[in-house]
């Protein structure tokens, strides 16, 4: 007795209805393969399709080389089991044709393609598909040769990620972590991995766009004007109330990100940018939360509502600035998926 599955129905059409064109989304193990056989199956018994022209596809060497062995024995069975004449003939041809179908991997299919077609396709006739252990390195030496002349004439938008401070994703961990893989953090393997996500995209070819004005500059001013005017008032309240070390800690990070314009340079915007990516990490968790007891000459309620605005218009400024960064960074990223 044969199995019965609740989507039954959905099979037998995967396997019966040859006119039309389906796209089949299931899990691992649910029968993909075995479905693909019954609708090439199918279509060689009613003398619809010849093996010969048939293209199946798939990601491993592996799966390849079963999927042709489960259509022989498939194609085997059907035989036994069909006694028209003209289904015999059509499974006899099939198993002869076994070997000029295309039943492989992506890869050795789009390479077939290529080597047919080199001309058209602008590349040397007698090129060879990188092996596995060879698409890292090539990987590796694609990018180390792009980043290397990044680093002598940064473009926009490397140049802010060259900035970024391990902070950033480390938090308070970022000490640890340092003395532990040094080589996992910042900015180079920040971009490393971007061009990586940008791997699996890279059939999408459309630009990239950010739909919002952003002048981050002015965005910067002003947050670097709140901060200094909240980190002023920390040398009035009591250095012993948690509000007071926050608004203490706004003053050194003030003095931090503009350091170069009190010594008469222009202001840092990348730096200052990089700094605030960095700036709620390195906040006390109680500094957050705390409350005061009222002075006269300190007005706590109304500067921890700045405080706890300035954490919202900072986390803003981040998601902003980073949807203004993406685009920028694409396109610089994009040369490396193209070497």
């Amino acid at each position: 007795m044969s199995t019965k599955f609740t989507d039954q129905k959905a099979r037998e059409r995967i396997c019966n209805d040859l006119d039309t064109s389906l796209i089949v989304e299931a899990a691992a193990g649910t029968g993909k393969t075995t479905a693909l056989i019954g609708r090439i199956l199918s279509g060689i018994v009613n003398g619809r399709v010849r093996l010969s022209n048939v293209v199946a596809v798939t990601f491993t060497e592996f799966a390849a080389g079963e999927l042709k062995l489960r259509l022989r024995s498939a194609i085997e069975e059907a035989r036994q089991q069909h006694t028209s004449t003209d289904a015999d003939r059509f499974l006899r041809q099939a198993v002869e044709e076994l070997e000029e179908a295309r039943i492989g991997t992506i890869h050795a299919f789009c390479g077939d393609l290529l080597r047919e077609h080199p001309v058209e396709a602008g590349i040397d006739p007698l090129f060879e598909v990188a092996p596995d252990d060879l698409t890292y390195p090539l990987f590796s030496l694609a990018f180390e040769k792009w980043f290397e002349k990044q680093l002598a004439n940064p473009d926009e938008g490397v140049r802010r990620i060259l900035r970024r401070l391990p902070r950033r994703e480390l938090g308070g961990k970022r000490t640890a972590i340092l003395s532990k893989r040094p080589r996992d953090i910042g900015p180079k393997p920040l971009l490393r991995r971007a061009v990586l996500e940008l791997l699996k995209e890279r059939d999408f070819t459309a630009k990239w766009r950010n739909s919002e004005r952003f002048d981050r500059d002015a965005e910067i001013d002003a947050l670097v004007g709140e901060i200094q005017q909240l980190g002023e008032w920390s040398d009035t309240g009591d250095p012993g109330q948690y509000l007071t070390q926050s608004l203490k800690y706004l003053k050194h990070f003030a003095a931090e990100i503009t350091r170069p314009e009190s010594l008469g340079q222009p202001r840092d915007y990348d730096g200052i940018e990089a700094h605030l990516f960095g700036l709620l990490s390195g906040w006390r968790s109680k500094a957050w939360k705390a409350y005061y007891a009222r002075k006269d000459t300190f007005p706590a309620d109304e500067l921890r509502r700045r405080r706890d605005d300035l954490i919202l218009r900072v986390q803003e400024f981040i998601c902003r600035a980073g949807a203004d960064l993406a685009p920028k960074l694409r396109e610089e990223l994009w040369p490396v998926i193209e070497e």
